[in-house]
């Protein structure tokens, strides 16, 4: 029995998934290059916004070449290192004027 619809494969070809992970990686970088561009309000919290969006790339961008993964990995470890020394100058800011209190 033939009814006359016209079958037609559901699914994604590869191709439209390379072009959607390139995209992905493009938005992503537009999203870190407008962090740079603004000035930070709070950096702290803007350092793990880039932490974070440069990790999700490395998870879920699995056509990364090594070179490429390890470009991402050295950029997450250089705003881990900020993030990191932002939040110990607060801590120490915060201890001092603690202790000027007393």
């Amino acid at each position: 029995m033939d009814s006359g619809i016209e079958k037609k494969k559901v699914g994604v070809s590869k191709d439209d998934l390379k072009q959607n992970e390139a995209s992905y990686i493009e938005e992503i970088n537009k999203g870190i290059n407008k962090h740079f561009k603004q000035e930070f309000g709070n950096e702290k919290n803007e350092y793990m916004i880039i932490i974070n969006e440069i990790h999700s790339i490395l998870k879920n961008c699995t056509k990364l070449t090594n070179e490429q993964k390890l470009d991402y990995c050295n950029s997450e470890r250089y705003f881990m290192k900020l993030y990191l020394k932002k939040i110990i100058k607060n801590l120490i800011v915060k201890r001092t004027k603690i202790f000027e209190n007393f």
